[in-house]
Formats: structure tokens, C-alpha cells, sequence
């Protein structure tokens, strides 16, 4: 009887992770904790293995001294018809400024859900901080990932996530999105990943809609990518969007 005590709590013991999902969420947003950078990016939609629209973009990010939020801001050059247009993430707030109507427009929470830009993206894969947002547990785990299922803690497009998180960087190397039926329906790659003077940043990410046959390939100009910036509370706000 004792052996066998003893032999269950070894089982019990073996799958006890290294550290738990929410120790997890932590590191990865710690890994995603950039200095204030900007970077030009191209984008490149293909539906059924045929290219249907192709974007370029200028990209700035840094993290509010006061609110600590992550603050993001995409303005797009090309084609013609989209120079100007504009998407700024600030906290839980999405605005999409229209360069052609001179509109800024707050996306409400529905909104957030759906296609930015005709990509398989949506707007709200552009919130994504996961200790505030989410909460996680591991499924699995050997030397050199984990297998993690990440759940959000308000209502999404998806019902959860699971990720391959790597060990070395605590970078993602894809990511799954699941409806409320189980069911898989996008999935994001992260490529082409390398350490930007002690911090590692993806060079491409494609996002693939599983259900639709179609996929989204953005692509970091590597030149472009420049950490010697200084934005102002002006460039991040609805005003510096009509600029």
C-alpha cells in the first residue's frame, strides 16, 4: 500500500509544470515590453493561393510613461487610395481615421471584431496584453516549449487560444484561435524571428483564415526598423491621426 501511495503522488508530481499558465502570460508580455520604435511594413492578402490586395504601411509603437499603456499607430501609403489612412490602438481603444471622408471613427466592441482592412486580421488582434486580458494554462511541455490554452476574460471574436510559447525568448511561434465549438479557424505564424539588440522581435507574421482559404503576410522592413525616436503625446492622439 505504501508503494503505491507513493507511486501515485510520482504521477501526481509528474505533471506539475515548471510554472503556471498565468507565470507564463507575465513573461511573454514581458518579452513584448519594446522600447519606442517605428519600422515601414509591406502587407500582402492572398484568398484561394491568389494575391488580392497588397498594402504598405508606416508603424509606430511606444508605452505611455503615465498610463503604461501600449499605444500603436499604422498609417498606410500605399496604394494611392488608402495614403493617410490610419489606425491608432491605445489601451482598449481602436480609432480608424478614413484620409478620404477626414473622419475618425472609435470602433465600438463589435467593431473591433471584424476584418481590418479586408485582411484576416481583425482589430482586436491588435489588443492583445495578455496579464490584463487573459488568463491561461499549461497543457503541455517539453525542454523547449510550452503547449499553452489562453482564454480571454471578456467576450472575443474566439473562444480561446492555444500557443506554442518558446523557452529561450518567450516569443510565440504560432498561435490557434478556437470558436465556441472547438473549432480551429485562424492561425498566426511568427517568422523569421532575431534578437534587435537584446530584444527579439518576428520580422514576418502571417495570419491564416483557415475556414476561407485565405491568409495575411506582413513583412518588417528590416532597414526601416529604428529605435532612435521620440513621439509625443500629439502623435498618439485623435488629432495627430488627421496629420
Amino acid at each position: 500500500m505504501k508503494k503505491l501511495a507513493v507511486f501515485i503522488i510520482f504521477i501526481i508530481s509528474s505533471v506539475i509544470y515548471a510554472q503556471t499558465g498565468d507565470e507564463i502570460l507575465q513573461k511573454l508580455d514581458k518579452s513584448r515590453k519594446y522600447p519606442m520604435h517605428s519600422a515601414t511594413a509591406s502587407m500582402v492578402v492572398e484568398s484561394k493561393g491568389r494575391e488580392t490586395a497588397r498594402m504598405e504601411y508606416e508603424f509606430f509603437y511606444r508605452e505611455n510613461s503615465n498610463t503604461g499603456d501600449k499605444e500603436q499607430l499604422m498609417t498606410f501609403t500605399k496604394p494611392s487610395r488608402l495614403r493617410g489612412t490610419a489606425i491608432l490602438a491605445k489601451g482598449d481603444n481602436i480609432w480608424y481615421y478614413n484620409n478620404r471622408s477626414k473622419r475618425v471613427r472609435l470602433l465600438t466592441k463589435s467593431a473591433k471584431k471584424g476584418s481590418m482592412m479586408g485582411t484576416s486580421f481583425s482589430y482586436e488582434d491588435l489588443d492583445m496584453e495578455y496579464v490584463k486580458d487573459f488568463s491561461a494554462e499549461v497543457l503541455s511541455e517539453n525542454i523547449d516549449y510550452y503547449i499553452v490554452k489562453i482564454v480571454p476574460k471578456e467576450e472575443r471574436s474566439y473562444s480561446y487560444i492555444v500557443s506554442k510559447v518558446l523557452k529561450k525568448n518567450y516569443i510565440e511561434e504560432w498561435l490557434e484561435y478556437y470558436d465556441s465549438n472547438a473549432i480551429l479557424y485562424k492561425k498566426l505564424l511568427l517568422e523569421d524571428v532575431r534578437d534587435v539588440g537584446g530584444f527579439w522581435m518576428e520580422f514576418k507574421i502571417e495570419m491564416l483564415d483557415v475556414l476561407r482559404d485565405k491568409k495575411t503576410v506582413v513583412e518588417i522592413d528590416e532597414n526601416s526598423l529604428d529605435f532612435n525616436v521620440n513621439f509625443s503625446d500629439e502623435d498618439f492622439s485623435e488629432r495627430g491621426l488627421k496629420k
